[in-house]
């Protein structure tokens, strides 16, 4: 996994391949992560206060993905929302909850598509799609054609945001 192992590598402040107590407090007493120093705690198993290359891939591979998550913590009791996931763990872009007849679009981390909660089940594929634009790039003859009329375009033009000077 790339993304674990360039984290492990921005972490190792002094390369020393251990990610010491000290390279883990801000991640650590980050305000906004509550759930992290019981994670990164279980991540060092032989307990030595430092987390290895090993330990830390380990630990990663441990994790489930979000709706696998979340419905392996549920109680099945009646009424309560239960979430619908694919394959690999994630979230399907279609969420109903049954006992009150509503349904909605989500993203496979299962944050919901604002205005798209609804009775019956919502066409979350097109919501989606919507929510996407895709980028159109001309065809690469267009790039390359040179003999465009700008007679009526100026140099000093400012189209872009990175035409326009920073001022801080």
């Amino acid at each position: 996994k790339g993304e674990v192992r360039w984290m492990f590598q921005h972490l190792d402040i002094d390369s020393d391949s251990q990610l010491s107590l000290q390279e883990l407090y801000d991640l650590e007493h980050d305000q906004n992560e509550h759930c992290i120093k019981p994670f990164l705690d279980a991540c060092d198993t032989d307990r030595d206060i430092f987390v290895s290359p090993h330990e830390w891939c380990k630990c990663f591979d441990k994790t489930d993905r979000p709706c696998a998550a979340v419905k392996r913590r549920i109680t099945s009791n009646i009424g309560v929302y239960v979430p619908e996931c694919d394959g690999e763990g994630y979230y399907q872009a279609t969420q109903c909850h049954s006992s009150v007849g509503m349904c909605w679009c989500v993203d496979k981390h299962g944050v919901e598509l604002p205005n798209s909660r609804t009775r019956g089940k919502p066409n979350c594929e097109a919501l989606i799609g919507k929510s996407k634009p895709a980028a159109k790039l001309p065809p690469v003859d267009d790039l390359n054609n040179d003999n465009d009329d700008d007679d009526d375009d100026s140099d000093q033009d400012l189209e872009g945001s990175a035409d326009q000077p920073l001022d801080f």
